[in-house]
């Protein structure tokens, strides 16, 4: 569709951050035949107006001329829609008009019908009766000579066309009064229902209504609307009066209209005061509608409009339904129709296509009745016919499809301009995480924690999903640090040993070298240099192991700079190509500077080394030759001889492995730290979850306007902890009173992470160590398990049978939390019970309050109504007009008032193939409420679909 706009597309891509908002709320209504907002300025004055300021236009050349840059002016001010309403005049209508009709893109193409400027003619009247200015408002279709006899009717004389100026404006007589235009227009087969009347409403001025003695009229009269000149001023009362908070004023609420009163040819004050309106087509009917729903239909400034929204639903074939595509709305869809039209399967097939299927609870029959029933409806319906689903959808500007085939069952999406791509489920759920109900499954989601925590953390899950992953991240890290803190610890054993063996060793060795020195005469040196040699020797040794190390070092450090920078890109910028070059350049530099360290750190090519080395060798090995001599010359056994021998050579082993654990050691020097480090950011963590939920609970208290009260004290999931730790001590004949005095002292404490790392830290050390290692019966001291009652037979068996890994697997298990609600029975005297005790309507009435307060992801229900009170419908009504404003909402609905007050932008009407034949349905409408055929369907298969819409008669005056 895009494609289709030509050159203008270009226009669009260079406009500032505030044009591509303009742009984005404007293109909506290529997608959806539902209602969109749009920028209008209800009231611009021509050259003709006596008050003009500025270049007239008297000859036809001047006026077409105008008319063109006026259509320009337009467009530059980013208006949608205007009014041409000079003062008792009609004449340049027709002007302007042609000028729209003859506008073109910039390649020179015509525009697209539904592309051009919309013009609504009009006529500002001076009224006697009430003594204010009203702007009279047409179809823009009507012709401009029906409009011109209505004016003859009204006593209005048109100034000659050839004048520059009107006439002075001369008031109407007494006897036009609001109600007679109207009845005057209504009677008149060509202009009924294509006008709409609005007053003057501003807060004060010589032409406003709001003046003293109007009050009885302003209350008693047909309108449904007004206009103020310029911005909004609340003077005088304004607001309560247009809000119908005044009793003077007869409590009678209307829209309002800001408007720039432009006669200006510099077009300076155009569009400085516009109002955005919803409509699904510019007709007088659609501003009609938007002042009876102004909540929703009205905005001054720029329209607040949901970031994520569904845009398509496509259903290449099923049973009922055969092949549908439904464009959906950004704000608020209601599915309608007789009952088995097929609401429920559309929107059943939404959530199957985005993967919204909750997995079933074995103690909950009810949840999973109706998830029993959802997946029939898939089976009978979609995968019997292989049908596929396809779902749009848009997240924060960007279009993703997600594409579901019913068989086999695999999933694809698309992000942006790119290809499919297959896909899990949960990436779905990840990416479009809607929040969904089917029918009377709000009522007993009440009783479930996991569904109220999926309500609670639906705003904030993007966050803690990020957080749950960072703990994921931060538990592998600990997973990999731990194997290196094992392997240090037992280094460090090892060395301990190795140490004391080569104590005693050397010992040996020494005393039985000096006792047999007394047998050769001169023997005391060689001895002397051969102890000497052996402890240079161990030395060199750990230094060449080191060595080894840091060139093992520097190899890895040089594959790593091989790959940087990463060389695979394409259609980059200059910019991006020179810091490119730049790495390269850096890495090239780094590369020699790493292979110059690795000549250094072997010595290759130093002669002082290398000299120094060989000199000692030949020291070394004079020394070993002279020591084999003087042991042959030796007068002593032959077992003794080879007792000596076998020291020697348990000397060098010992040696390596003190060397090859010092090694080790050295190289995980600072893991202690890093793990300490990684424990305390796993806690933080936590910490933060814990903190951003509590934020949370405060605010789903207040979104619940008070029904409902969430505290997060001692909300720490008792059972995930206890089954972690009898996963733990499985088997080991720990008592389970043990188990649940421990869960319980973590979840009364204010800080519940702390004392369950104390704990931890306890296991741990039991863990570790063996009965071997610290003595058949002697255990470390384990303060919090003594304190809980564990026996020495208990800690003794967990000190056996346990192992590091299961202690690692339970003090690594990721803490979860059950917020604590209350329902509120008094929000005056603040007296609440248990959530669970409260009625299903309570809970359902509560929650849905909630969920149309919160903004994100879009909101699916199908027949919200059959969950809450009847008495809440007004409540619901009026959240319903802010909650379409931060998030999408889709229902499936019988009551009109949730439909007709709740203002849905767009309405699809469902009925069957045939009429008499309840075996296919079909798509029959989808359009607003501003369009004749909808209201009509609303009223013929919606239940109190006349009396809806009387209500609203008797609340607006209309």
């Amino acid at each position: 569709r895009l494609a289709e706009h030509g050159a203008s597309v270009l226009f669009i891509l260079f406009c500032s951050a505030r044009d591509v908002l303009f742009w984005q709320i404007i293109y909506n209504k290529y997608v959806d035949k539902g209602a969109h907002f749009y920028r209008c300025d209800f009231q611009v004055h021509t050259p003709r107006d006596i008050d003009w300021k500025g270049v007239g236009a008297r000859t036809e050349a001047e006026r077409h001329e105008y008319a063109t840059e006026f259509i320009q002016a337009c467009r530059a001010k980013e208006l949608h829609a205007v009014a041409i309403t000079d003062h008792h005049d009609i004449h340049f209508f027709d002007y302007i008009k042609k000028a729209a009709l003859n506008e073109k893109n910039a390649d020179g193409s015509d525009l697209r019908e539904e592309d051009r400027l919309v013009l609504f003619p009009g006529v500002e009247l001076t009224t006697s009766s009430p003594g204010c200015q009203a702007i009279l408002l047409f179809n823009p279709s009507i012709s401009a000579n029906v409009i011109v006899g209505v004016l003859n009717t009204f006593g209005i004389h048109l100034s000659d066309t050839t004048d520059e100026k009107t006439s002075p404006t001369i008031r109407l007589s007494p006897k036009i009064d609001f109600d007679y235009i109207y009845s005057t227009l209504e009677d008149n087969l060509l202009t009924r229902g294509q006008f709409i009347l609005l007053p003057n409403i501003s807060a004060r001025g010589d032409y406003t209504i709001f003046r003293r003695g109007n009050a009885l009229v302003y209350s008693k009269m047909p309108c449904v609307g007004g206009y103020v000149d310029g911005i909004i001023v609340d003077k005088n009362g304004f607001n309560q009066k247009v809000r119908g908070k005044n009793i003077e004023w007869g409590n009678k609420s209307v829209g309002v209209f800001q408007t720039s009163d432009n006669r200006h040819r510099d077009f300076s004050a155009l569009g400085s005061a516009a109002t955005w309106v919803k409509w699904s087509s510019p007709t007088t009917e659609a501003i009609r509608q938007a002042c009876l729903a102004k909540e929703s239909r009205l905005s001054q400034g720029t329209p607040e409009l949901p970031d994520i929204s569904i845009t398509k639903l496509y259903v290449s074939d099923s049973k009922f339904l055969g092949q549908f595509e439904i464009d959906f709305n950004k704000q608020y869809n209601a599915v309608i129709g007789g009952r088995g039209t097929g609401k429920s399967t559309i929107l059943e097939y939404l959530r199957w296509g985005l993967c919204d299927q909750v997995a079933p609870d074995k103690q909950d029959d009810e949840l999973n009745t109706i998830q029993s029933s959802r997946r029939g409806l898939i089976q009978k319906t979609l995968q019997k016919n292989e049908g596929t689903v396809r779902v749009h959808f848009i997240k924060n500007g960007t279009p993703h499809i997600v594409k579901r085939t019913s068989n086999p069952d695999r999933v694809s999406i698309r992000i942006g301009n790119g290809v499919f791509q297959e896909c899990s489920e949960d990436m779905v759920r990840m990416l479009l995480p809607i929040q969904a109900y089917s029918q009377k499954q709000l009522s007993s989601v009440g009783v479930r924690m996991e569904e109220i925590r999926r309500i609670i953390e639906a705003p904030i899950s993007e966050q803690l999903r990020d957080i749950s992953l960072s703990i994921s991240d931060v538990s592998l890290e600990i997973r990999s640090l731990y194997g290196d803190i094992l392997r240090k610890e037992e280094a460090e054993r090892n060395l301990a040993r190795y140490e004391l063996e080569h104590a005693s060793v050397k010992e040996q060795i020494a005393e039985m070298r000096l006792s047999f020195s007394a047998t050769v005469k001169g023997d005391e040196n060689i001895i002397r240099l051969k102890n000497q040699f052996d402890e240079e020797r161990k030395l060199i040794g750990t230094w060449y192991q080191q060595k080894d190390a840091l060139s093992d070092m520097i190899d890895q450090l040089l594959s790593m700079v091989l790959l940087f920078p990463y060389a695979r890109f394409s259609n980059t910028t200059p910019v991006v190509q020179s810091i490119y070059k730049d790495l390269g350049n850096r890495a090239a530099q780094l590369q020699k500077l790493l292979n110059d360290a690795k000549s250094l750190v072997s010595g290759d090519g130093n002669l002082s080394f290398e000299n120094s080395m060989i000199d000692w060798l030949a020291a070394d090995q004079y020394t070993e030759t002279e020591y084999a001599e003087l042991k042959s010359l030796l007068n002593v056994s032959e077992i003794q001889r080879k007792h000596l021998v076998e020291l020697e050579e348990r000397l060098h082993r010992v040696e390596k492995g003190i060397a090859t654990n010092n090694q080790i050691i050295s190289e995980l020097a600072h893991v202690n730290i890093r793990y300490e480090d990684l424990r305390d950011d796993w806690r933080k963590l936590h910490e933060s979850k814990i903190t951003l939920l509590a934020q949370e609970c405060d605010r789903f208290s207040e979104l619940s306007k008070g029904q409902i009260k969430v505290e997060m004290e001692n909300s720490i999931d008792v059972a995930s902890i206890s089954k972690s730790i009898k996963n733990f001590l499985l088997k080991m004949g720990v008592r389970t009173t043990r188990i649940d005095s421990i869960t319980e002292m973590i979840a009364a404490a204010s800080k519940p992470v702390e004392v369950w790392n104390d704990i931890m830290n306890e296991f741990e050390i039991l863990a570790k160590i063996t009965s071997s290692e610290n003595g058949a019966n002697q255990l470390p001291v384990t303060a919090n398990l003594d304190k809980h009652g564990f026996t020495q037979n208990e800690l003794m068996n967990i000190m056996r049978q346990s192992s590091s890994q299961s202690w690692l697997d339970m003090s690594l298990e990721e803490i979860d939390f059950n917020p604590v609600l209350k329902y509120a029975t008094s929000i005056e005297f603040e007296q609440y019970i248990s959530f669970s005790d409260a009625s299903a309507g309570q809970q359902a009435t509560a929650l849905l309050t909630v969920l149309l307060n919160q903004p994100g992801a879009p909101l699916v229900i199908d027949q919200p109504e059959d969950d809450i009170d009847n008495r809440a419908m007004g409540a619901v009504i009026e959240h319903l007009w802010s909650a379409k404003r931060k998030r999408q909402l889709v229902f499936a609905s019988h009551n009109a008032n949730l439909v007709v007050n709740g203002d849905a932008e767009l309405l699809v009407c469902c009925d069957y193939v045939k009429k008499d034949d309840q075996s296919k349905g079909r798509i029959k409408y989808e359009g607003a409420i501003d369009q004749a055929e909808i209201r009509e369907e609303i009223t013929s298969v919606m239940e109190g679909g006349e009396k809806a819409f009387t209500l609203r008669k008797e609340k607006y005056g209309f």
